[in-house]
This record gives structure tokens, C-alpha cells and sequence, in this order.
């Protein structure tokens, strides 16, 4: 299991910024990204994978309890139902192939 980085992506004057995390495979999971005071806009799911990949969020000031806040087994975009967390990050439990997720946040 090895835990990817992300990069981001930011436009200061549109006020948004993306993080991706890349090359994610099957037992790995992303480096916890602090976006207190972001709001999240959407999810990318992108890649050639099978089995369920997660995001997981906690608003802990020292993370150590993450919750699943959304989940897919497929390629896809989605809106999310939670606007705003403390801390973000994927994870790829079990499956196969390699995918990259990319979220979307707009500074409030």
C-alpha cells in the first residue's frame, strides 16, 4: 500500500483550485488534503479500474477517523451531497487497474 500525493491545480482570480491524485492502484490511498474553508464542487473519478474506490473526509484538527462521503466502482463525475470538510483523501480498498481522482474546490 503506498500512499500518493496529490497536486493542485489553482486560478487564484476564478477562485478555484483542483487536487489530483495520480496513479492511484488497488490498495493505496492519498495523501490527506486540508480544505477547511473550501467548498467542494465535484469529484472526478477517472481511469481504467474495477472494484470500489472511496473518498474519505474527516473535520478532526488531527485526523484520525475518516468516513466514507462517497464511493464508485466506475469512471464518472460526481456532484457531492457533503459541500464542505476539514480533511479529504481517496482510497482504492481492493480491485485492479490504476485510476486518477480530481476534486474540484471553489474558494469561498
Amino acid at each position: 500500500m503506498a500512499t500518493i500525493n496529490y497536486s493542485i491545480d489553482e486560478d487564484a482570480a476564478a477562485r478555484y483550485l483542483t487536487v489530483e491524485w495520480s496513479g492511484i492502484s488497488s490498495g493505496d490511498e492519498g495523501e490527506a488534503f486540508h480544505c477547511a474553508g473550501l467548498r467542494i464542487a465535484s469529484i472526478h473519478f477517472h481511469g481504467t479500474f474495477s472494484g470500489g474506490v472511496n473518498i474519505l473526509a474527516t473535520n478532526e484538527t488531527s485526523p484520525s477517523a475518516y468516513f466514507i462521503i462517497d464511493s464508485t466502482s466506475s469512471a464518472r463525475i460526481n456532484l457531492p451531497a457533503y459541500p464542505s470538510v476539514g480533511y479529504i483523501k481517496p482510497n482504492f480498498p481492493s480491485g485492479s487497474g490504476s485510476l486518477n481522482v480530481s476534486i474540484l474546490f471553489l474558494v469561498r
